[in-house]
């Protein structure tokens, strides 16, 4: 088994050498929390393309390749696109490998011809002139499938309708897909892409899944190296060299800095606790407001404060029983945030709700489990028991919730 790992290292070590740039296995020194988010989502990634690379790779002229398709792919002209081209690009490339692949509809006698498909598709979401209108495209496919689908009459199509048919698909095809996905492309910038797209998927030669995968990763990494960054925060860009390394290491059983930690659980709590400080920033403003507002409200009269925060006042008193937390009720209630604006209403509706008493907001909860049926309570909600950092729609992060609430009744299990 240590045979097998020196094995894998040394070739891992040797196999990295990609457009002028040296990869190998080295200990790295991570100075910031972005450093280390980069080194870990490499070791992470790594992770997934180890047993394929064990399997396919004997000799590590495989993962040389990966790495230096990565580079070539994050200084590629594509990698610079916008993300909506890159989109546009990949549909292409996709559809571009698929139709050399296969004849159409299945039927061995209608063959692909990818050149007259590319010229239909590129003359009709360019808007260049058409050999045939897009309104007669579909009824020409519609009328040669018919003619040589036909098992009983075994007919082969001659090289015009073979060329009659590949145009009119592409015409059809392009046709939908500047009406469904190019209809606000006006610069044609999308179109330009998806096209590129096709031309490189009718020309490469077949890569296997993996190399595929360079190629995303590259571009990925050089989309994230600038504006929104990592996972949509600017605070934390892509660093090729260093997710590459956290790859490299990973591969060679040479990763020191997570051995006793997950990796992806490490990225993964970056990301949270990146997003609450977003959150928080946008919407602390909710939580003071609400803090004010509670503080003043306790002073009312007829106001009861709770420990966990909750505060409540009652309207009505009921002389039904009072609900446990396994119980189902029927409410009515009318929900409005501090400064009036209505949320939630089944007074509006017309139509009380039933719930479980545990499968609501803690604030909910907590007051249910006071209420006897029959009761009519105002309640006030700070955030914490409320929906917290979640944004709800109306009821945005931390948001102090008000409720007007009527227990009509315990409902029979």
């Amino acid at each position: 088994m240590k045979t097998n790992k020196l094995i894998l290292a040394l070739l891992t070590a040797a196999a990295f050498a990609s457009c002028g740039k040296t990869y190998k296995v080295q200990q790295v020194t991570l100075k910031t929390q972005s450093d280390s988010v980069n080194y870990a989502m490499g070791v992470s990634s790594a992770v997934s393309l180890k047993m394929a690379f064990q399997q396919e790779d004997s000799t590590g002229k495989l993962q040389q390749k990966f790495f230096s398709e990565v580079d070539k792919a994050y200084n590629s002209s594509i990698a610079r696109m916008s993300s909506e081209e890159i989109q546009a690009y990949f549909q292409g490339k996709s559809l571009g490998a698929n139709i050399k692949a296969q004849p159409f509809f299945g039927d061995s006698a209608l063959v692909v011809l990818p050149k007259v498909a590319q010229e239909a598709m590129e003359s009709t979401l360019l808007g260049k002139k058409l050999k045939i209108s897009v309104e007669d495209a579909r009824p020409v496919v519609d009328r040669l499938f018919a003619k040589f689908n036909n098992d009983s009459l075994k007919l082969k199509p001659s090289k015009e309708e073979l060329d009659s048919l590949n145009y009119a698909v592409g015409v059809s095809s392009a046709a939908q897909m500047k009406e469904y996905y190019f209809a606000s492309d006006s610069n044609l910038v999308a179109s330009k892409a998806y096209l590129k797209g096709l031309e490189k998927g009718l020309t490469q030669k077949e890569k296997s899944g993996i190399l595929m995968q360079a190629e995303s990763l590259g571009i990925g990494l050089k989309q994230a190296s600038s504006g929104a960054g990592l996972f949509g925060d600017s605070t934390v860009m892509a660093q090729k060299d260093l997710f590459l390394q956290g790859m490299i290491n990973a591969l060679a059983d040479a990763d020191s800095v997570f051995k006793t930690i997950n990796p992806q659980q490490y990225v993964q709590e970056v990301i949270r606790r990146q997003q609450e400080a977003r959150v928080k920033e946008l919407y602390g403003a909710n939580k003071v407001a609400g803090e004010a507002f509670l503080a003043e409200n306790a002073k009312k009269e007829g106001v009861v404060s709770t420990e966990s925060g909750l505060q409540y006042k009652v309207v009505k008193v009921g002389k039904g029983k009072t609900p446990l937390a396994t119980d189902r009720v029927k409410v009515h209630y009318h929900g409005t945030l501090i400064d009036g604006t209505v949320f939630d209403s089944s007074l509006e509706r017309k139509e009380p709700s039933v719930f479980n008493v545990d499968g609501v907001i803690k604030g909910w909860t907590e007051a249910l489990l006071l209420m006897p049926v029959g009761s009519k309570w105002t309640l006030y909600i700070p955030q914490d028991l409320a929906y917290g950092s979640a944004d709800m729609g109306t009821i945005k992060p931390f948001s102090t919730l008000i409720f007007d609430v009527e227990l009509i009744s315990i409902e029979k299990k």
